[in-house]
């Protein structure tokens, strides 16, 4: 009987030390990867510049950006639930004009046939458009 209970003492002890090793190394992938004064804090926080050839629609509401001469897209989580932004609203402001786009450059896992990155701060003709490190959505 005292063999079975030092044994479920041990698994449970093992199980508690796997999920607690587990749970810090969630927390720092997320601190590590997060986003700090509109920079990541591992500093991969990059920006393109480029003439936009399409706006769409992906995911969640996503805005998708699409420059000329990239293969990668760009997206606003949730840009056309949280922030307020059309599709048609945002054609006409960036269609066929120069922007710039900050984005975090991460590797993934699970590398994807086409890369889309995650915009946290998107410039048309020297005005702000969008910055979600500010809460900025200045158009609408």
């Amino acid at each position: 009987m005292e063999n079975k209970s030092m044994a479920v003492r041990r698994i449970l002890s093992g199980f508690f030390l796997v999920v607690g090793i587990c749970g810090m190394l969630l927390f720092l992938w997320i601190v590590m990867t997060g986003i700090y004064k509109g920079k990541s804090l591992l500093g991969t926080t990059k920006t393109v510049a480029g003439k936009v050839a399409e706006v769409s629609e992906a995911g969640a509401f996503d805005a998708v950006f699409h420059l000329e001469n990239c293969e990668e897209t760009f997206y606003i989580n949730r840009g056309l639930q949280y922030y307020g932004f059309t599709l048609d609203g945002l054609r006409q402001l960036t269609r066929g004009r120069s922007v710039s786009i900050s984005y975090v450059a991460q590797r993934s896992a699970f590398p994807a046939e086409r890369q889309s990155s995650h915009i946290n701060k998107l410039v048309v003709a020297d005005s702000v458009v969008f910055d979600e490190m500010e809460g900025i959505p200045a158009y609408k």
